[in-house]
């Protein structure tokens, strides 16, 4: 997984990144505290949203796009070898993005192999269970479960060339139907309600005042969170309880809303009689910004530089229209009008209006608002900006006046030559001339009126159940979902604004209670190692792949091979979880108080804020750990800083298990680490040096053309054969997958001749007539087995293609798997290729 670009317009706190494409229309379906698994599900994962792949939770991946002037002939060149499809993104620096599911993790498995060294594999037998006190007791039970799944989802009727995906999957949607309602179901949507239950069991009981629930461990119940620093336990169990108290949100109603916008109302009414309309608007947003925290018409966040090594920079973006993405037309949608107008109309009613005015003529003002601003979208193009160049393009802003009235909060001082990144100049064009022309018309009472909603539509979120419903025919009525089937949504679950805003704390009590179920003298440190072995192992694999590359030159190879020598590997979580006087004192300023969860929402965005608007001049302190939760599941690669993270999250099965043999573990969480590996050769990671900078230089001009052309050639196979590629989100990810599953074979192929397996495993492989190669190529395609209700066909996600389409072109571009099943060529899953297409 790369670097997430999505971002929610409103959270500009841990999950603050730059905005999707504008043609993503899917929202952020959320968990919501209801009973049924399939009301469960949907509350947390949306059905155009369920992917392997990308979040989460910090929503969304960061927009990577190259600044230098230098970079400009090369895209220009680039650019016309692409044809239209590439013009509007960015070739040499558009990240791929991507969702990444929010969970938290249930248990390491009843595992107590502690890790071995790099080449041994210290699998543990049946015959040996026990002698060896690390074998946990319940470990024949776990293969005997491994073995019924593996078989179970088996369809041995089809053969393995002629579909693999059928022949490792085929029957397991008989045995794992989608619940009532859902559209897409796989292992991996089942792990996420599995392991928020989980999480959320922890919080109800610590909310009750206790220390968390007392799960079985053999004949012992522990305590999960007995141990667990009791501040940060009372940060987020004060927070959680408070958001969960369905009868005190009801007895407030809208009033703690309300306060806020007759705050804000009063504010206005002053500045009108002191100020000119376009100072009033500029005082206002700036109070919307910077004390509600919420980025209305444009969003800006401290990020890393993309083009000096450990610097970080302010970054400017669209905002995103969470459930609207920026960019999308809304004149002459009257579907979209006409659900558009009910929601606000609906809410303004109940949390009140401007000076009390009719809700029916406020929200055409806000139709018509929307109409004006939301279909700008702008330049994908990054530019090198400051204060002084922004006040002549968009001079409806004093903008040395607007960023110091922020970093002035916390001792910072922005100059009129401070750098900044840009990804919405020609936005900012559109913009500044559009609300001028409005203040010119109309002044700015129109405007705030705007301004005002976007406050009301975030926040309301955070009221009574009337409150928050009232978004729900328009979530309905944009990602095809029925809520009316479910009593219990809750499109903001207390849960996830946890997970998104306090994930660094949140990811502390999940360590704590991973640390309480593990087995006797098996350390989470153990685990961490071992999966550091797994990725370095990869890496080098990665490199003697990159040097088979028949078409790169000498050069080019050493460029890439050098990127992977430097390549940063975190494995597990931040070190700060480790340090619990730090992880303290961190948070000691963050304050929440019961009962008011809209003043704690309000605080905690803020300290967020604050919290990495410092890293400008403390940049030492920033980590990549800021991008991704470490109760993510699957890895993440980091464009900027050329930075692999694998986390907590992931060390599950069927992703990770101690109690299966090792090599094993290589062709699921081996396999995302080679694919986010893969992300560092990629359209953006080709272009950036080992420090993680765009570099227009690493390749020569005819290797550039020769690479864009396998590209095409391989964007015209893929849509033939499998999928239709629509632009270079969906072609990055084709690549990363090309060499994944191959590259993480190859690390273990050795290994696996030596490996001793379980008796049931061995069992079923001389049922099956299955090699230990084979067992690997079907335990990979076993973790993307997917199902979908009867007579809907499985669905890809955003730009990712669907499950069974990966397994299938993965495979038929992997000469591994045709020598091991041996595949004839000409088969299905051994295709006659042009080589010509062959990138990696």
């Amino acid at each position: 997984m790369t670097q997430e670009m999505s971002s929610n317009l409103n959270t500009p706190s841990s999950s603050d990144r730059p905005p999707r494409s504008g043609r993503q229309k899917t929202s952020k379906m959320e968990r919501s505290h209801s009973h049924t698994l399939s009301e469960r599900f949907l509350d947390l994962v949306p059905r155009k949203m369920m992917t392997f792949g990308r979040k989460a939770t910090h929503d969304d991946r960061e927009s990577e796009r190259d600044d230098d002037e230098d970079m400009e002939s090369r895209r220009k060149r680039e650019t016309s070898v692409m044809k239209r499809w590439i013009v509007c993104v960015t070739v040499a620096g558009l990240v791929v993005s991507a969702l990444v599911l929010a969970i938290v993790l249930v248990s390491l498995l009843s595992s107590s192999k502690s890790a071995g060294p790099p080449e041994q594999d210290t699998t543990i037998t049946d015959r040996d269970r026990d002698e060896d006190p690390r074998v946990p007791q319940d470990a024949k039970g776990f293969y005997d479960f491994v073995v019924q799944s593996l078989e179970g989802a088996m369809n041995d009727t089809a053969h393995p060339c002629d579909d693999f995906y059928e022949y490792a999957c085929g029957r397991w949607p008989i045995h794992n139907p989608p619940p009532t309602g859902v559209s897409r179901w796989s292992n991996f949507e089942e792990l996420t309600v599995t392991i928020w239950d989980l999480m959320q069991e922890q919080l109800d009981n610590v909310a009750r005042g206790e220390k968390g629930s007392t799960p079985k461990q053999g004949n012992k119940r522990r305590p999960l969170l007995e141990d667990a620093n009791p501040f940060i336990v009372n940060l987020v169990g004060v927070y959680y309880s408070t958001c969960e108290n369905e009868t005190h949100l009801a007895s407030r109603g809208a009033a703690p809303l309300k306060e806020v916008l007759a705050k804000m109302d009063d504010l206005y009414t002053s500045k009108l009689q002191e100020l000119q309309p376009l100072a009033v608007f500029q005082d206002m947003l700036e109070y919307v910004h910077h004390e509600l925290t919420v980025h209305a018409f444009f969003g800006w966040k401290v990020e890393m530089d993309n083009s000096i090594k450990n610097q970080m920079v302010i970054e400017l973006t669209a905002p995103s229209g969470d459930l609207l993405p920026q960019g999308t037309v809304v004149d002459g949608n009257k579907d979209l009008i006409q659900i558009y107008r009910k929601y606000a109309t609906n809410l303004l009613e109940i949390v009140g209006t401007y000076k009390n005015g009719q809700a029916e003529d406020e929200a055409q003002v806000i139709i018509d608002q929307l109409k004006m601003f939301h279909p700008l979208s702008g330049s994908p193009l990054v530019n090198v900006t400051n204060v002084v160049q922004l006040n002549d393009l968009a001079p409806f802003l004093d903008w040395h006046k607007y960023f110091n009235d922020a970093f002035n909060k916390v001792g910072a001082f922005i100059t009129p030559t401070e750098r900044i990144l840009s990804m919405i100049q020609e936005y900012l064009l559109q913009l500044s001339d559009k609300i001028t022309a409005e203040i010119s018309s109309n002044g700015s009472q129109r405007l705030y009126k705007y301004l005002r909603w976007q406050v009301i539509q975030y926040y309301s979120q955070f009221l009574h159940k009337e409150a928050r419903n009232a978004i729900l025919p328009l979530f309905d009525g944009i990602s095809g979902e029925n809520t009316s089937e479910l009593p219990n949504f809750r499109y903001r679950p207390c849960i996830k604004e946890l997970e998104d805003r306090l994930a660094i704390p949140m990811g502390y009590l999940l360590l704590e209670t991973v640390k309480k179920q593990l087995p006797d003298r098996t350390k989470v440190k153990d685990i961490v190692s071992t999966i550091e072995n797994m990725a370095l192992r990869i890496r080098d694999t990665y490199k003697v792949y990159i040097n088979s590359f028949r078409w790169l030159t000498k050069e080019a190879k050493a460029v890439l091979t050098d990127k992977l020598d430097h390549i940063n590997i975190l494995v597990g979580y931040p070190p700060i979880l480790d340090d619990e006087h730090l992880l303290q004192t961190t948070y000691e300023p963050l304050e929440f108080e019961r009962g008011h969860l809209i003043q704690n929402q309000i605080n905690l965005l803020k300290f967020n804020r604050e919290r990495k608007m410092r890293f400008l001049r403390q940049p030492a302190s920033y980590t990549e750990w800021e991008l991704l939760s470490p109760m993510s599941l699957i890895s993440f690669y980091v464009y900027r800083r050329n930075t692999l993270l694998v986390p907590l999250g992931g060390f599950m099965h069927p992703l990770y298990s101690q109690d299966l043999p090792e090599a094993l573990s290589y062709a699921t969480m081996g396999l995302f680490i080679s694919h986010e590996i893969g992300h560092a050769i990629d359209f953006v990671g080709r272009t950036r040096d080992h420090y993680g900078r765009t570099n227009a230089t690493l390749w020569d001009e005819s290797t550039v053309t020769d690479f864009v052309q396998r590209v095409l050639c391989r964007v015209n196979e893929y849509s033939e054969r499998y999928y239709p590629v629509e632009g270079l989100l969906t072609i990055a990810e084709v690549m990363a997958d090309d060499g994944s599953i191959g590259t993480a074979y190859k690390t273990v192929q050795r290994r696996l001749q030596e490996t001793r397996f379980p008796e049931p495993l061995q069992e079923f492989m001389r049922n099956k007539g299955l090699s230990p190669d084979q067992l690997f190529f079907l335990h990979y395609a076993q973790l993307f087995c997917s199902a979908s209700p009867p007579g809907e066909p499985l669905k890809g996600i955003d730009h990712y293609p669907p499950h069974p389409v990966r397994v299938r072109a993965t495979l038929a571009n992997t000469p591994e798997f045709h020598r091991v099943f041996n595949c004839p060529k000409g088969s299905f899953m051994h295709p006659v290729r042009n080589q010509t297409c062959d990138i990696w």
